[in-house]
């Protein structure tokens, strides 16, 4: 199943089951409607027998909050329930009209020599791996010490967690880059993620940082900085960025690596 239909089944299966949770609230809710009226700067809740038509109104007491609370909440269903059904009927349309491939997927039926000739207009999924890997940048400016840690894809990080985040990631066949500048607000002030992944499934860029020292006050301090940079742009734990944390006290461990990735990519 291709990624888009998943997350269009997974959407229909949660949207069916608010749809059903709404309706049950409906049939628990009382007869009526909910006037609210405005005095002076202030509420005032009256009880309607018909939304239209001949209208006899009663006023509730403001000490009744369970009575205004329901008729609120059959308001509200009364008024999203139709859109939500409709998405729900589009999201069954979709799925049982999408073929289920992606054009990778749709690719692999066309003769090799075929796709060879149409480099114009397709790049096989390989070759767009080896050109995001095949990326350079500049050297990390803010660090004076070089990186001492040995992966086993032969390049060197700065502490024993990140190369044994760096092996997992080889392990797992998740390409990578290490302190890939990454310009969340503008060229001048670039964050460097420990590693920047490149997902397969989705063809995206993820992140991983991975804290320390957090021991250090300064450096927690620096941490949260870099955090509120990534959230400032819609990243966070989960939604594009793995975070992973450690002191001297609480090391982190190969379960810790294996449960992240997973979450973010092996599930």
């Amino acid at each position: 199943m291709s990624d888009i239909c998943k997350q269009v089944e997974d959407y229909y299966k949660d949207l069916y089951q608010r749809i059903i949770d709404l309706k049950k609230e409906a049939e628990n809710a009382p007869e009526g409607f909910l006037r609210i009226r405005m005095r002076n700067g202030n509420r005032f809740y009256y009880f309607r027998t018909a939304d239209h038509g001949s209208r006899s109104e009663r006023y509730i007491p403001e000490t009744d909050k369970d009575t205004v609370a329901a008729l609120a909440e059959k308001r509200f269903i009364r008024t999203v329930l139709p859109a939500l059904k409709q998405n729900l009927r589009a999201a069954e349309r979709f799925l049982s009209m999408h073929s289920g491939q992606e054009e990778d997927a749709l690719a692999e039926s066309v003769p090799i020599d075929i796709l060879e000739l149409a480099a114009g207009i397709y790049v096989t999924p390989e070759a767009r791996r080896k050109e995001w890997l095949a990326q350079t940048w500049e050297e990390r400016p803010d660090f004076e010490t070089r990186p001492q840690f040995r992966t086993l894809r032969g390049e060197y990080v700065r502490s024993k967690s990140e190369a044994f985040i760096a092996d997992a990631l080889l392990r797992h066949d998740l390409p990578y880059l290490y302190e890939k500048p990454l310009f969340l607000d503008g060229p001048r002030h670039p964050l460097f993620p420990d590693f920047t992944i490149y997902d397969p499934r989705t063809d995206k860029e993820f992140y991983w940082e991975h804290f320390g020292m957090m021991e250090d006050p300064a450096y927690a301090e620096r941490t949260c900085r870099k955090l509120s940079c990534y959230l400032n742009a819609g990243l966070a734990q989960g939604r594009g960025l793995i975070c992973t944390f450690e002191t001297r006290q609480f090391p982190l461990s190969s379960a810790d690596i294996a449960a992240m990735l997973a979450t973010a990519f092996i599930s």
